[in-house]
Parts: C-alpha cells; structure tokens; sequence
C-alpha cells in the first residue's frame, strides 16, 4: 500500500500491512482469515454447551455506547445512550 498523499511525519513510501495467520489444520472459514481462532471457539463453545471468552450481553452494552457515539455525531449533538436489556 502507498499513500496518496503524504501527511505529516508520513512519508511516501511502502506499508505493510499483516493478517492474522490461519491455522494450519483449520477445518472452515466463516468470516474470513482473520476471524477463524474466533470463529472456531464460538463453534466449539456451542457445540460443548460452555460459555465463551466474550460475555455477549457485556459486548452489547460496548455496542450500545458505540451506537450512540456514531448517532450523536450524526446529529451533532449529544445523545443518550440506550441500553438493550
């Protein structure tokens, strides 16, 4: 990748840029490369009935104040965030 247009301290030149490395032995690919590991465990904690390393009802509420940031400066103004119960 090249920047367009240099910027700042950034200078014209190459970037690199790395991926996730797949497994070896990875059986799917839901997601892409980048998300098998993850994919993987949500599969394994389904099929085993065990809880996953990410809490989802933690997650949502994550979600939920990023929502409201994308909605407020949408609007340009402050916005409450409203939590899914």
């Amino acid at each position: 990748m090249k920047l367009k247009n240099p910027v700042l301290d950034f200078k014209q030149t190459d970037i690199k840029i790395y991926k996730q490395e797949l497994e070896k032995g990875v059986s799917f690919d839901v997601a892409g490369i980048d998300y098998t590991k993850e994919d993987i465990h949500l599969v394994d904690c389904v099929k085993n009935k065990k809880p996953t390393l990410v809490n989802v009802f933690e997650a949502s509420k994550t979600q939920s104040v990023m929502q409201a940031i994308y909605n407020s400066d949408s609007e340009k103004r402050s916005l409450p965030v409203d939590y899914i119960d």
